[in-house]
C-alpha cells in the first residue's frame, strides 16, 4: 500500500514539476460498472470463462497542459474476475466445487491509472481520448458459488487466499478510453467508457495449467472541480 502511495505521489511530481503556477488543476470523483473476464497467451477449451459484472469507484485528478491536452492520474477501487459454469468435481484455489456449480471469482484491486487525454470540442461541451499505463494491487479474493433451480441459488461465498503460490498481488496494464465533458460553471460532468488489459499474468488456473491476465470493459460517470 505504502508502495503504491508513493507511485501516484512520484507521478504526479513528475507532470506538475516545471509547469505553470497558473495550470488549471481539477479534482473529483467516478462512480462505474464493468464487464470483466480473464484471456491467456495459450488458453485451450478445457474451461470455458464467462464475464462477471462489477462496480468501481474512485477519486480523479486532471492537470491541464493547454487548453486541449491533460493528464489525469486516478486512485480507485474496482473488482476483476471471471467466472465459470462445471460439468464435474472441480478445485479452483483449494476450494472443492460440486458438480454443475456455477463459480464467480472475484478479486478487489486499488488501482492508479495515469492517463494523457486529448480533448476536442468547445468550450460547453467537447469529447476526449485517453490512454496510459495503470498500476493495481490485490487486497482480497472471494469465490461465489450458485446453482440454478429456476432462478440462481447462492451456494457459498468463500475468501480466497491470496498468498497461495502462483497468485501476482501487483498488475501492471494498460487502460484506452473515450469520453465526454460537459461544464457546469465550477467544473464538468463526464461520461467514460474505457478497455483495460492487465499486461502481467496474475493467477493460475487449476487442471488447465496456465496462468491468465485481467481485461474488462467499464462505463462510468462522474464530476471534476476546477480548483
Amino acid at each position: 500500500m505504502r508502495t503504491i502511495a508513493k507511485i501516484i505521489a512520484s507521478a504526479i511530481t513528475l507532470f506538475t514539476t516545471n509547469m505553470d503556477a497558473n495550470a488549471q488543476i481539477s479534482i473529483g470523483g467516478r462512480f462505474g460498472v464493468s464487464a470483466n473476464n480473464v484471456v491467456a497467451p495459450s488458453l485451450n477449451n478445457t474451461l470455458s470463462f464467462n464475464p462477471t459484472y462489477n462496480y468501481s469507484a474512485g477519486v480523479v485528478a486532471e492537470i491541464a497542459l493547454g487548453n486541449w491536452l491533460a493528464v489525469q492520474p486516478e486512485l480507485n477501487y474496482t473488482t476483476k474476475g471471471f467466472g465459470m459454469k462445471l460439468g464435474n468435481n472441480f478445485k479452483i484455489f483449494d476450494i472443492d466445487l460440486p458438480l454443475g456449480v456455477k463459480a464467480e471469482t472475484k478479486f478487489h484491486y486499488l488501482e492508479m491509472p495515469l492517463l494523457l487525454k486529448a480533448k476536442f470540442g468547445n468550450e460547453l461541451i467537447h469529447g476526449y481520448v485517453a490512454a496510459g499505463p495503470t498500476l493495481g494491487y490485490a487486497l482480497a479474493g472471494q469465490l461465489v458459488g450458485s446453482t440454478t433451480v429456476l432462478i440462481d441459488v447462492k451456494l457459498y461465498d468463500a475468501p480466497i487466499n491470496l498468498n497461495q503460490t502462483g497468485f501476482n498481488r501487483f498488475e501492471m496494464g494498460g487502460a484506452i478510453g473515450a469520453g465526454v465533458g460537459v461544464e457546469t460553471g465550477k467544473g464538468q460532468l463526464f461520461l467514460d467508457a474505457r478497455y483495460t488489459r492487465g499486461l502481467t499474468q496474475s493467477y493460475e488456473i487449476p487442471v488447465i495449467g496456465t496462468k491468465v491476465m485481467n481485461q474488462g470493459y467499464g462505463l462510468s460517470i462522474g464530476y471534476l472541480h476546477r480548483l
